[in-house]
């Protein structure tokens, strides 16, 4: 995990008509690298799919995990790719059970771009050779940290392209769902911004949809081990 510091910063963007200067009153510590295959497979080895909100954690013919029997297996060459098809319900399950929590939006949103109000992790313009996004990607999810050229202010992987990142929040648009973040490697470069946000229900599970964890500074659960 990496720390990010109490204070002001951008949030949002004119585009959206919701830029304004927020101020976080606590730090925190969030992952570098989303949730891997290897890392989710461990919660299902020890307490099964479960069910949340009319469906299981995660859609199991959307992701690289497979049931084999009473176990939990990952495709040959996925460990260290995103989880995906995760549903919110699923994400939060995963959090607690690692000793930590989804981040909220906007300290998703502050790890990805500082405190500068950038476009990007890695700054103001462009380069599709950054992230894993639709304009210069292979298509399909890559390991987490493959782009480190693409790096946020605080160390963060993959905050642009390769999956979408489930938020603890409520999206700013519909207080009804809650938000995704990041973009994924189906997406351009509009999802790719750091304030970019998509409302979805909490039950959805889509292959491009994944998550990462944070954790309140000084709390003293310990976290499991990554």
């Amino acid at each position: 995990m990496v720390y990010v510091p109490p204070g002001p910063f951008v949030f949002g963007s004119q585009e959206y008509g919701n830029q304004r200067e927020l101020n976080l009153e606590h730090g925190f510590w969030i992952d570098r690298f989303p949730v891997t295959n290897a890392q989710f497979s461990r919660l299902l080895n020890e307490r099964g799919n479960r069910q949340e909100g009319g469906v299981e954690w995660i859609d199991l013919d959307e992701s690289r995990i497979r049931r084999d029997g009473d176990k939990f297996t990952i495709e040959a060459g996925y460990k260290d790719h995103p989880v995906v098809a995760v549903s919110w319900y699923g994400a939060k399950a995963y959090a607690e059970w690692a000793g930590k929590r989804l981040p909220t939006e906007q300290e998703w949103e502050k790890a990805a771009r500082g405190v500068d109000g950038r476009l990007y992790p890695w700054g103001e313009d462009w380069d599709p050779a950054k992230c894993n996004t639709r304009e210069g990607g292979p298509s399909t999810t890559t390991p987490v940290g493959a782009y480190p050229q693409g790096v946020s202010p605080y160390g963060c992987y993959d905050m642009a392209g390769n999956v979408w990142e489930w938020a603890a929040g409520l999206c700013s648009k519909d207080e009804d769902r809650p938000v995704l973040r990041g973009g994924s490697w189906l997406d351009d470069i509009v999802y790719a911004a750091c304030a970019s946000n998509v409302g979805v229900r909490p039950g959805d599970r889509d292959g491009l949809v994944g998550f990462r964890c944070a954790r309140t500074a000084g709390r003293r659960t310990t976290p499991r081990p990554r």
